[in-house]
This record gives structure tokens, C-alpha cells and sequence, in this order.
């Protein structure tokens, strides 16, 4: 595994408070059901030990439910409470033996596909007990409409009743994807997920929101996530 991989693993929730620099990445690769489990009790090791206890954030392993024509199969997604942070602790990791274990381990299970760091804007609900992730990929051309488009939805009768929780954030590095913006909506299960839509897709409220972000944006497609497992403490 090249020194570019190895730190862009380093650098890897879709869980905590949004707030001030607070961003998240994902670094997605491709392995099998087999392979699997020797991956999580790697990462379990490594959580374990005095580096991996020392992040300031959480991790959390992904399996792609739904991905269209994407190649992986699974993401470690992180959450870390500013970049400044990111940058401290992927500096602890070089010639750290425990890391390197990881990192050997990973090289023989997977192959590496994509990555891309996100920045949060905004965030409803806690996401404590989510576990299914409908992501959706944005185009937006006046981004202060949008949040205030999706604030007053969150807000309105119908949104108070959210029973997941929903992050906006903003693209900050993802190769040369148009999409500005994605919003991650968390679910405690696919039958909360489908309960849920029935009812804000019905509402008043959710008209309103098209009205006010069909002139300015662009849902440019979506997928699904289920979290596997999560290690750390989320940003405060």
C-alpha cells in the first residue's frame, strides 16, 4: 500500500454535533464477506490500542446496500472536530507500529477505490441509534437558500416529528464530482426509513422545500449505507 493510501485510511461518522470546522471522510474499498470479519477485528485491535484510542473522533465501517455502478463494497467513514485535529492525529500514526498492523492487514483483504472530506453545516437529530444512510449527492448554486430551505422544514410541524436524524455538509475535496453539498439522512431501519417518507413526502411542508430548492439545486443521484460498526467518541 502506497504512503498516499496509507494516510488517506489515517485520515478517515456521520454522528456528533455540527459545528465550527467539524468534517468527515470517506475512504471506500472493495473486499469480500469472507475477508471481512479478519478487517473488523484489525480495526478492533487498532481502536484498541493507546494510538487508536487517542482519536479525537469516531470511525465507523460501512457495507454499500445500494451504490449504483460504484465498485466497493464498504467505507470507513470518520468524524473528527476540526482539520487542524485530523492533521495531529494522522502525524501520531507514521512509523506507529499498531497502525501498521492495520495497514498490513488491510493490504491483503481489500483494494482501495475512492475518497472524498466533507464539511458540516448543519445537523438534526442525534443519529445515537442510526444505522441505515440515505445519502443524497447535491448541485447547489446559492447554498444560504438551501439551509434556510431545509432549516424551515426541520422546523416546520412535520419535520419536528423527524424520528432519524438528517446532516447538510459541504464538499470539500472529491475529485472533480460537480456535486457541492450532501445530505446524509440517518434511519434506525429501512422500515422506519420508508414509514417516515410516506409522511414527509405528503406534507405541506416538504412542498414548500421543493418550491424553495428546485430552483437551485440538483439531486445528482444517491445511495445507501448500513453501518457495520463504530468505534471512537463523536466530536463534541
Amino acid at each position: 500500500m502506497t504512503r498516499k493510501i496509507v494516510l488517506l485510511i489515517a485520515g478517515l461518522l456521520l454522528a456528533g454535533a455540527a459545528h465550527g470546522a467539524e468534517n468527515w471522510e470517506s475512504f471506500s474499498f472493495t473486499t469480500t464477506a469472507k475477508n471481512l470479519p479478519q478487517i473488523v477485528a484489525a480495526t478492533d485491535k487498532f481502536m484498541a490500542s493507546e494510538a487508536g484510542k487517542a482519536m479525537p473522533g469516531t470511525l465507523s465501517l460501512m457495507v454499500a446496500e445500494i451504490d449504483g455502478a460504484d465498485p466497493a463494497t464498504h467505507s470507513y467513514i470518520s468524524s473528527l472536530e476540526s482539520m487542524a485535529a485530523r492533521e495531529k492525529w494522522n502525524a501520531s500514526l507514521e512509523g506507529n507500529a499498531d497502525w501498521q498492523a492495520l495497514v498490513d492487514t488491510f493490504d491483503g483483504l481489500a483494494e482501495a477505490r475512492a475518497n472524498s472530506r466533507m464539511t458540516y453545516v448543519e445537523s438534526w437529530g442525534d443519529g445515537a441509534s442510526d444505522v441505515v444512510w440515505h445519502l443524497f449527492g447535491i448541485e447547489v448554486s446559492d447554498a444560504t437558500k438551501y439551509l434556510g430551505a431545509m432549516e424551515a422544514l426541520m422546523s416546520s410541524e412535520t419535520g419536528k416529528k423527524f424520528p432519524g436524524s438528517l446532516y447538510l455538509s459541504s464538499v470539500a475535496a472529491a475529485g472533480m464530482s460537480s456535486v457541492t453539498h450532501v445530505v446524509s439522512v440517518g434511519y434506525e431501519s429501512e422500515a422506519e426509513a420508508e414509514a417516515w417518507n410516506a409522511v414527509m413526502l405528503a406534507s405541506p411542508a416538504w412542498a414548500a422545500f421543493q418550491r424553495a430548492t428546485d430552483p437551485i439545486s440538483e439531486n445528482a443521484g444517491g445511495w445507501v449505507l448500513r453501518t457495520v460498526k463504530t468505534w471512537g467518541t463523536p466530536p463534541e
